[in-house]
């Protein structure tokens, strides 16, 4: 809620299922906190022991970080459609981290 308020978004602006201008901006102010929180997790992630968990853990940071790709894209409307990572993308994904080693 303090959130919405900064950027001077109420619960009826969302309600209403369009994008203001203000709407996006917090949108997209929520879009780089949840990078932030997903760049800052990889230091956590590297202390799983198991590697089998930490390849998962880290295809799953991937993948939520494409569906803010996804929603940047899509110039943060999202109402009109739903933002999602299709399964290529997701294979593609997955194939990165296990070429780079990232999980070992």
């Amino acid at each position: 809620m303090e959130d919405m308020e900064k950027y001077g978004v109420s619960e009826s602006d969302i309600a209403s299922g369009k994008i203001t201008e203000n709407l996006k901006q917090l949108l997209e102010f929520q879009t780089l906190r949840a990078r932030d929180y997903y760049s800052s997790s990889k230091a956590g992630i590297a202390m799983i022991s198991d590697r089998q968990s930490r390849l998962v853990i880290l295809a799953m940071n991937n993948i939520y970080s494409g569906i803010l790709d996804d929603i940047e894209d899509n110039d943060y409307d999202v109402f009109s459609r739903r933002a999602c990572v299709n399964s290529m993308r997701k294979i593609w994904r997955l194939t990165k981290i296990l070429c780079k080693g990232e999980y070992r």
